[in-house]
């Protein structure tokens, strides 16, 4: 495991580390929580031990898939203002692998290459102990640096437990089964949290283990979705040159006396709705003209104009 010392991360200068103390922190684990290791399974050749029995199964780990929901998660807990790290029982020999999978993640820039690097946390080469052990002795060098975990995902129960009984809440998310899988998947945070506050304080390890004060990550994830709505908006527009707002008079203009003919069957609303998407289309080209047009308005043009023609006595 990466050692966290005292105002020092790997790769991150003392002086932003510095900085950085004190806040809220998420961990995550890596394989079967946020990546996918199901094709990796059978790599691991039961008779070897230590880094060498699961040594083809670490060495593919930058062609594993990620779980949208759970990479869903992870955004509403970066947007929710946490430091989040990654504690993974892989060993260090493929961190490099580790980080750039890491990067490949849509994480929309709300995580550096630094801050990957920074915060993932690996088992060293050699080390044998149990995997909980491990990421417990990374939890409290986490903790001793100054931040407040108040959140943990991971896919073993052992691990979950024992991140419960260090008074932080612990969350079972994996992706496929495991040896004695009990606990269900969570695949949303909304999910998460509505297991967390129904458990009974006796269902925890530990009294009073359990953290009252969760970030709203519904309420993360509302805005995060605002704000791509208002970028796909705002893109939108730029290539369409405010086609919403022009589009009525200019529809008017096709027939006479600039005013909409009388719709008094089914038959007529099907072929002004076909006429009216066939119109935004040839605007949608018209407004991308003089860069060569519009490929797809073009081709959908085509369709309507055939459904229309259907349409037509």
């Amino acid at each position: 495991m990466t050692t966290l010392k005292e105002n020092s991360f790997p790769g991150m200068p003392p002086e932003r580390a510095n900085l950085v103390r004190m806040m809220d922190a998420v961990i995550f684990d890596l394989d079967n929580c946020l990546a996918d290791d199901s094709h990796r399974l059978s790599l691991i050749i039961p008779h070897l031990s230590g880094d060498e029995k699961y040594h083809q199964y670490h060495r593919l780990c930058f062609a594993d898939k990620y779980h949208r929901g759970h990479i869903a998660v992870l955004l509403d807990e970066l947007e929710s203002g946490a430091t989040v790290f990654f504690s993974t029982a892989r060993p260090e020999r493929y961190r490099k692998l580790s980080v750039w999978w890491l990067q490949q993640l849509p994480h929309h820039g709300l995580l550096s290459e630094d801050d990957i690097s920074a915060r993932l946390v690996m088992r060293p080469v050699g080390d044998v102990r149990p995997t909980v052990e491990i990421k417990r002795q990374t939890l409290r060098a986490i903790e001793d640096l100054g931040y407040n975990v108040v959140r943990a995902y991971d896919d073993r129960q052992d691990v979950v437990s024992m991140y419960r009984a260090e008074s932080v809440d612990g969350v079972r998310m994996m992706i496929h089964d495991i040896p004695d899988c009990e606990a269900p998947r969570v695949e949303h945070i909304s999910a998460a949290a509505d297991v967390l506050h129904t458990m009974s304080d006796e269902a925890w390890p530990v009294q009073g283990a359990r953290r009252t004060k969760h970030a709203p990550h519904a309420e993360h994830a509302v805005l995060r979705r605002l704000r791509e709505a208002i970028q796909t908006f705002e893109s939108r527009n730029k290539q369409y040159g405010g086609n919403n707002e022009s589009f009525g008079a200019a529809f008017l203009s096709l027939f006479p006396g600039g005013k909409l003919p009388e719709i008094n069957t089914v038959e007529d609303m099907n072929r002004l709705q076909v006429l009216m998407q066939l119109f935004n289309k040839l605007m949608r080209y018209a407004a991308n003209f003089q860069d060569g047009g519009h490929v797809d308005s073009a081709h959908d043009a085509i369709v309507y104009s055939a459904m229309l023609e259907a349409f037509t006595k």
